[in-house]
């Protein structure tokens, strides 16, 4: 699939979900990440924490 495609060839630490468009319902591409077969870590990252330590490169983020 081309989750796993983009898995191998970036590594799971450098995919993070991200929007901007206002005309698509958030709560369906966020479901689309639940939804994929991995764990809950891997969704965890995808979804939260390899975007705070991205942000955290830049000082953009309190701990």
């Amino acid at each position: 699939s081309e989750f796993v495609n983009l898995l191998s060839n970036f590594g799971e630490d450098k995919i993070l979900f991200g929007t901007d468009s206002p005309w698509t319902d958030q709560t369906e591409m966020v479901n689309r990440i639940l939804g994929l077969p991995v764990g809950d870590d891997l969704k965890e990252k995808i979804l939260f924490r390899n975007a705070r330590v991205f942000l955290k490169c830049f000082n953009w983020l309190q701990s």
